[in-house]
């Protein structure tokens, strides 16, 4: 009894922890709307690299992104990637059909899960046993076993 008061007691005292007079700590200031996870401005164009592809990029702050956004990289073989994701992916009817297959799976089976089950099982073997493994002598060395 003394246990249970204890972790009672413990149980009130944690809820109490932080106080009535709590108030969540004030979000940090941004030094600009702008731009509020850098601190300096961003730079007009990116550094260059040598090689393919390492010429230095501007930003396109405020421009419209195309629907087709990969084909502004100007390869085809991403290009050929996406249209046949596109193609292959399912659509919103088929995958509602697999959703309500699914459910139905689930309906078909409920009863085995929801509901409790009883199942028993009985078997008879005989055995015939020979002389070296323990017969007693002048007794039948066959064997009935029941199983429930």
């Amino acid at each position: 009894m003394k246990m249970v008061w204890t972790a009672v007691l413990a149980a009130a005292l944690a809820g109490c922890a932080v106080g009535p007079n709590f108030a969540p700590p004030e979000a940090p200031a941004m030094a600009d709307a702008e731009r509020p996870y850098t601190q300096a401005p961003l730079p007009a164009r990116t550094a260059s690299a040598p090689g393919v592809g390492g010429a230095a990029q501007r930003f396109a702050i405020g421009d419209d992104i195309p629907a087709q956004w990969w084909e502004l990289f100007r390869s085809e073989p991403l290009d050929r990637l996406v249209r046949t994701a596109l193609t292959r992916s399912p659509t919103l009817a088929s995958a509602q059909a697999a959703l309500r297959q699914a459910q139905e799976n689930y309906n078909a089976d409920a009863g085995q899960r929801l509901l409790p089950s009883l199942n028993g099982q009985l078997g008879a073997t005989r055995q015939r046993l020979s002389a070296v493994q323990g017969a007693v002598p002048g007794r039948s060395n066959i064997y009935s076993t029941y199983n429930a």
